[in-house]
């Protein structure tokens, strides 16, 4: 405690009746009694955003707990109120504890009602892709902005690999799996915590008596939209989910499966989303693309128009121009790449093994070269404006510099006006339906306008919109590049690179039998596909 005391529990209630942000208050132990309850008590009949109010160990007595029941005789929002160590009547604590049932089943009506609205809100998700020359600490660049220590005995990634990641105020944590099918939750939260913060900037700073009124009205209101909203929630069939063996040429449909979607619908409603939502609302979510230097040969196909996108190069090697592994031209194509098919992309350049040559004029040296190279690509990178560099020096072994990277990476994303758009929450329900099959390697575009059609989306047009924010946001694939890319939605991007692998590829690379191909005729295949870039589609079989 604080010892705040009946006098300091006034200011609280004061502040409480204006307050529209503050969701958990913990009050314990802090000798605010009777008279201090019944100053909180008053702020909650005007307060709609606390949920969670801590007064344990407060020498609170009858009265105090008879003025506290009173207040949730008009407050629908507090669902947790703590008052152990308190002399209050049982059966006001048992009034007490019915009517924040009531109020946490009111809520969860509302919550169910908002994920089946056609609501929308803003969506703080954003790409980050990393692309570089090879063995230049991609992953363990990744690693560092996770706050995962260093591995010397890491393996380079294979094609690509993804990882889910959100922060607050620079504190950056990897999402776990489970997590990453909860979009829908968080975003009915965010809508719920909207709602009640301009509702409660509606009520005017006037007498507790004359506030009455208006706070019915605003119940009123409430449950309006409450009825206007809550209809039957979907119910989908059970039953078993088809396997999946990885084969371009799927031959099970699951629109003929007994596999029922995910039913984001039935998750149950707890506070705790809406404290999670409370502090998501003001960070961002980043998927994260860690890819291979042989992605290079495939980028036309996945870059995006928008995201961010980290060039990792090793400063040691710009120490040495005239080297054959000198990484400029490896710079130069993806900038000239990203300014051809990502021109509202934002682009970073990232100096790795920092600690090497930490020296300020050898900074200075590789950023004029990078500075002459700017100049012939005409592209245009994030300053480090602290440094004065064109590019963000780091070093993975003692996360030096990482912190500035993170910095900078969250300063592109809160001036991103195209997260401030608003997201239909239909079209996040679908997007967690999706993910939901996340075991398989894609989906077949009209299993997904049927899934679409479940949540509310009947127009192929909205649908496109909605796959192609997902894609852009870099939660799936859906590539509108050839007509057959665009009949599938990716779910396993890996899959897709190791598909494609298979034919772009150096000549040498090639792994195939030469004898099966011999017997199979299709020795000339492979090499017609080598030298002219066109395949058969009888080669194509074999290879898929």
């Amino acid at each position: 405690g604080n010892s705040i005391g009946k006098d300091g529990s006034l200011y609280i209630a004061d502040a409480l009746k204006v307050n529209t942000t503050l969701l958990r208050l913990n009050m314990s132990d802090n000798s605010i009694g009777d008279v201090g309850a019944g100053y909180i008590a008053s702020s909650l009949r005007v307060n709609r955003g606390l949920i969670n109010l801590n007064l344990a160990t407060n020498g609170i007595a009858d009265d105090g707990g008879n003025r506290l029941a009173n207040s949730l005789e008009i407050n629908k929002s507090l669902v947790v109120m703590r008052l152990s160590g308190n002399d209050i009547y049982d059966q006001t604590r048992e009034d007490i504890k019915n009517d924040l049932n009531e109020n946490h089943f009111r809520k969860g009506r509302i919550y169910n009602s908002t994920l089946e609205s056609n609501e929308g809100t803003s969506w703080n998700m954003s790409k980050v892709m990393f692309v570089g020359t090879t063995r230049s600490g991609k992953t363990a660049t990744v690693r560092s902005l996770l706050g995962l220590p260093f591995t010397h005995d890491a393996n380079s990634t294979t094609l690509v690999s993804y990882a889910e990641s959100s922060y607050n105020r620079h504190y950056w944590i990897k999402i776990s799996s489970s997590a990453l099918r909860n979009h829908a939750a968080f975003f009915a939260a965010r809508l719920m915590l909207k709602r009640n913060s301009q509702l409660q900037r509606k009520i005017p700073d006037t007498s507790l008596n004359s506030r009455s009124g208006i706070l019915s009205i605003i119940d009123q209101q409430a449950e309006l939209f409450l009825r206007s909203q809550l209809r039957e929630t979907i119910q989908y069939p059970g039953g078993v989910s088809s396997n999946f063996n990885g084969n371009l040429s799927r031959e099970n449909n699951l629109l003929d499966s007994n596999r029922s979607p995910l039913a984001v619908s039935n998750e149950t409603f707890d506070e705790n989303m809406l404290l999670d939502a409370h502090l998501e609302a003001k960070s961002c979510t980043f998927a994260l693309w860690d890819c291979a230097v042989d992605f290079f040969s495939m980028q036309h196909i996945f870059l995006t128009k928008g995201g961010i996108y980290l060039i990792m190069f090793d400063l040691r090697e710009m120490m040495k121009p005239d080297t054959k592994g000198n990484p400029l031209s490896y710079l130069s194509f993806w900038l000239r790449s990203l300014e051809s098919l990502s021109p509202t992309a934002s682009v970073v350049l990232v100096g790795t093994f920092a600690n090497s040559i930490m020296e300020s004029d050898n900074l200075k040296f590789i950023d004029k070269v990078i500075q002459g190279m700017l100049k012939t690509t005409g592209a245009t990178v994030e300053r480090n404006n602290i440094d004065q560099l064109r590019f963000f020096p780091v070093d993975n072994k003692n996360s030096s510099g990482i912190r500035r990277l993170r910095q900078k990476i969250e300063e592109i994303s809160t001036r991103d006006l195209s997260l401030q758009y608003r997201v239909p929450m239909k079209w996040i329900r679908l997007l967690d339906t999706i993910v939901g099959y996340s075991d398989l390697a894609y989906l077949k575009i009209l299993e997904v306008k049927e899934l679409a059609r479940h949540v509310g989306i009947t127009s192929a047009h909205e649908l496109e919109e909605a796959l192609e924010l997902f894609n852009t946001r870099g939660i799936l694939f859906y590539l509108t590049s050839t007509e057959a890319l665009k009949s599938i939605v990716v779910l396993q991007p890996q899959w897709l690179v190791d598909s494609l692998f298979l034919i772009l590829r150096k000549e040498s690379s090639y792994r195939f039998k030469s004898k099966e191909l011999k017997r199979l005729g299709l020795e000339d295949d492979l090499m017609y596909t080598y030298k002219n870039a066109v395949a058969s589609r009888d080669f194509l079989d074999y290879v898929w």
